[in-house]
C-alpha cells in the first residue's frame, strides 16, 4: 500500500502545485511527519527535494 501511495504522491509532486501536506492527506496519510519519513525511505529524498529536483531537470530539458 505504501508503494502505491508514494507512487501517487510522486505524480502529484510532479504534476501539481499542491502543498506537500495536501498531497500527503490526498494519498491517505493523516500524519505529515509519517508521510515525509515514508517518502524518504522509499525514494531516498524528501518530498520537497523530489519536487525541486524534478523541476530542475524539467527546466534544463526545456533549455536544450
Amino acid at each position: 500500500l505504501n508503494t502505491i501511495r508514494i507512487a501517487e504522491s510522486k505524480r502529484l509532486l510532479q504534476e501539481t502545485k499542491l502543498q506537500i501536506s495536501q498531497i500527503a492527506y490526498r494519498v491517505g496519510y493523516t500524519n505529515l511527519t509519517h508521510f515525509c519519513r515514508t517518502f524518504k525511505e522509499v525514494t531516498s529524498v524528501s518530498p520537497n527535494t523530489f519536487r525541486q529536483d524534478f523541476a530542475e531537470v524539467h527546466e534544463s530539458e526545456n533549455l536544450i
